[in-house]
Parts: C-alpha cells; structure tokens; sequence
C-alpha cells in the first residue's frame, strides 16, 4: 500500500551534497557483548544497517545511526564490497573499543529550504520508509531536480531522523518545520 500525499509549501531552494552534512560517521563500542545491530548484506556495496536493537549498544548511537546506511568500515579494515559472512568474521573478532564507520549509500543528498512557502515534494509511505515520488512543477524542488530525484528517501526532517515514525507525523514536522530546513 501507498500513501501520496503533496506537502504544500513553496520555497527558495539551495542545495548542498549531503558531504556538508554527515554522510560518513564513526561511532565507538567499548562494551564487550552484542553490538545491537541488525546488519543485511547489500548486493555489490557490502552490508548495511537494517536497525537497532531495543536496549542494545547500538542504540546509544540512534542519533547518529540511520536503518539504510553502509558499514564501511570495522576498527579501520575497509568492509566495503565484502560478504556478510566477511564482516561478520570481522565484528565478531575484533577488540574493543570498537570503531565502525557508516556512511550513506552513493547518490545521497541534502536540500536546504531557505524560504516559507510550499516544499513541492510528493511522497509516499511504503512499508519502511517515505519515498520521493514526484517533485511539483514550477516549485523550487522542481527547479534542483538534478539533486532531488523520484525514488529518494527522506531520512531526516531537520535534525530528526524520520525512521521509524508514521507518515502523518512526518508530514506534520514537514509542515510546522521552521526556515531554514534540511532534509
């Protein structure tokens, strides 16, 4: 099932790759046990972080840590294009303090609005996430469509993470969210 909905507000928009905002992040574990991470491998990139656990270590790291993003690298050995069954061997085997780095997958971006007014944006809920369908035509959104591109998902409002909480709820931070706004 597939909920459209247009959040209308229409703004000035300037762009910035998402390189100006953390696309790359290094959390550390110095506990020994499970990390609290559920980890997927992701076909020709290496593996990615699905979610974390409820009152795992992970957790402590929800501010920083996004479902959907890449485990690049584990106590500074690259992970990237290895098996699950690879980086599993190196979490498992590796000392504390752990250091792994995340980063988002490739074609990631961030979107500053400056001005009120209309965002332009359709999106729609799928079963996990808030996806980019369509950007309004004659809207600033429609005028970046070289950044913003159909099929993107919304991972933050702002600083909040939007993973995990209903649609209504994001539309409504959308829409009462203050200038300037990044997402």
């Amino acid at each position: 099932t597939c909920v459209r909905r247009c959040v209308s507000r229409v703004v000035k928009l300037s762009t910035t790759m998402s390189s100006q905002h953390q696309t790359e992040v290094v959390v550390t574990f110095d506990e020994p046990g499970a990390l609290g991470l559920e980890l997927e491998e992701e076909p020709g990139s290496g593996v990615k972080l699905l979610a974390l656990q409820r009152g795992g270590q992970g957790e402590r790291h929800a501010d920083a840590l996004q479902p959907g993003m890449l485990l690049v690298e584990v106590g500074g050995v690259t992970a990237t294009r290895k098996g699950y069954d690879a980086v599993l061997a190196l979490l498992q085997t590796a000392a504390r303090p752990l250091n792994l780095k995340f980063a988002w997958p490739p074609g990631s971006a961030t979107v500053r609005f400056e001005e009120p007014g209309a965002l332009g944006l359709v999106l729609s809920e799928t079963e996990d996430c808030i996806v980019l369908d369509e950007l309004v035509p004659g809207t600033a959104a429609q005028r970046h469509e070289g950044v913003l591109r159909p099929g993107m998902v919304l991972r933050r409002v702002g600083d909040l993470p939007v993973a995990g909480r209903a649609y209504d709820d994001v539309l409504d931070l959308l829409l009462a969210s203050d200038r300037p706004l990044e997402l």
